[in-house]
């Protein structure tokens, strides 16, 4: 009883712990921007959109996360209990993007976007200036994130 006991309680700290720090459980989905393919966690529901990379420590080098809005609008960004710097790409309904920023671990003042956007890509601080991504590239997205 004493061994089943640990083993749940274990099981329990494991499923806490993916759900706190995102890990496992998205949809993954492949983007490409101007020939560079990424592999991006979706973020299409409001508890995912919320959590985004929270708590992460690390980010492979062609991940991300790939924020979808149910509708176009002036969305916002903050880096509450991140700790790993990123930047954002803010995205049309077209999949152009229209502006790129830098965020900082930890803050608290949000950064919006200047006009309105349906997607938001979060990579490593760096990728976009890395690979020569500016705003105007056109993000290719599958079918499926595009309705």
């Amino acid at each position: 009883m004493k061994r089943s006991w640990i083993s749940f309680k274990a099981a329990s700290l494991v499923l806490a712990l993916s759900v706190l720090f995102g890990c496992g459980g998205g949809e993954m989905a492949h983007i490409r921007i101007d020939g560079i393919s990424l592999k991006v966690e979706v973020a299409d529901t409001p508890a995912e959109r919320e959590r985004g990379l929270m708590g992460r420590m690390t980010l492979a080098p062609y991940d991300g996360m790939l924020f979808v809005f149910p509708r176009a609008y002036r969305a916002a960004f903050w880096m509450k209990d991140t700790p790993l710097p990123l930047s954002v790409a803010f995205i049309d309904e077209a999949g152009v993007i229209r502006e790129i920023h830098h965020l900082v671990p930890f803050s608290t003042v949000p950064v919006q976007a200047s006009v309105p956007v349906r997607y938001a890509l979060e990579v490593e601080e760096g990728f976009f200036d890395m690979h020569g991504i500016r705003a105007g590239d056109v993000v290719h997205l599958p079918e499926r994130l595009r309705q």
